[in-house]
């Protein structure tokens, strides 16, 4: 099981539901008050292991699904993902942009140079 800091109260509170659990129906089960699932639920506290343990017997999961993002969480950081990928590509392509500005412009001097030394007149 993962480190106590990372439990995610969120989780819990899917499983639950997907079980069709109230919060009064699992706490009852794991034999702790209403108002403690309620505060686990918010993450206003984190349950001790032992605790964990006997709510994943209850809601007959691993332990281990209690931590970590919640799979909205995974989302969001999957768009956000892909949106820093995107503004990533956008720089990229205004670097090579300018890049190849700075370069036609240096080729036109160049031209212009050249034919300025031919004897040929630039027209303004």
């Amino acid at each position: 099981m993962r480190e106590m800091i990372d439990f995610n109260g969120e989780k819990l509170r899917i499983l639950r539901e997907e079980k069709c659990l109230t919060q009064r129906e699992l706490a009852s089960r794991a034999g702790i008050s209403q108002v403690c699932l309620s505060r686990m639920e918010c993450n206003h506290i984190i349950p001790r292991r032992a605790m964990c343990e006997k709510l994943a017997w209850v809601l007959r999961v691993d332990p281990d699904e209690f931590f970590g993002p919640a799979d909205e969480t995974l989302d969001e950081i999957e768009n956000y993902t892909r949106m820093f990928e995107k503004v990533r590509a956008i720089d990229d392509l205004n670097k090579l942009i300018s890049d190849l500005a700075k370069a036609l412009t240096e080729w036109a001097d160049k031209v212009i140079k050249m034919f300025e030394n031919r004897g040929g007149k630039k027209d303004d």
